[in-house]
């Protein structure tokens, strides 16, 4: 199949991801197959190979692009003072980036065992610069009194974990109200870190 005339790369590329995403999340990355991928997108099987030249490359560009995108939502609120503003500010984030990027998440939970080192390593550096940076702001808090944590690196883990389980029990339709589970899981997130006041 040929290309959808008058489509740009950069539009064949986004949907080429959004294909590869719901595929991946409903079918797992080792049974999506590169024609089944191409005829979702409206392509054929061998253009796809001018975006991605294999299949692990492609999962590699899908994490990529949602770790972007996770820092670039969070890149104007990682400054906020005190502590206990910035993480709130980072689960507001986590959580919403989370439950609006469902199909991603679902990727992301199962995805990395699939890479080679060479592809996962890069990937793992950026994954550690958020978690460093909720661990910043733990020790930040700490160190003011405003918060109360003995482990740093667990609590992190702690509140990162507790976010990344929002998708196994949240539903779309007819649940909690975005604004309602983010308080929810602040409010679980300063108990966590031993918020004073």
């Amino acid at each position: 199949m040929a290309r959808t005339a008058g489509s740009s790369g950069t539009v064949t590329r986004a949907r080429i991801r959004q294909e590869a995403a719901r595929l991946i999340a409903r079918h797992g990355f080792d049974a999506m197959s590169m024609r089944d991928l191409g005829a979702a997108c409206g392509i054929g099987a061998p253009a796809l190979y001018r975006y991605h030249p294999t299949k692990t490359a492609l999962l590699a560009d899908l994490l990529t692009a949602h770790v972007e995108a996770w820092d670039a939502g969070f890149a104007t609120m990682s400054t906020l003072r005190p502590a206990p503003a910035r993480l709130d500010a980072f689960v507001a984030h986590d959580v919403t980036f989370t439950i609006e990027n469902r199909v991603m998440a679902q990727v992301a939970a199962h995805g990395w065992q699939a890479l080679p080192p060479a592809l996962l390593t890069p990937l793992m550096r950026m994954t550690t610069a958020q978690d460093r940076l909720l661990r910043d702001i733990l020790r930040d808090g700490t160190q003011d009194g405003l918060l109360r944590v003995a482990d740093a690196a667990f609590t992190a883990t702690a509140i990162r974990q507790m976010v990344a389980g929002v998708n196994l029990w949240h539903r779309p339709e007819g649940g909690k109200p975005l604004a309602e589970i983010v308080a929810l899981h602040q409010e679980a997130a300063r108990r966590l870190a031993g918020a004073v006041g």
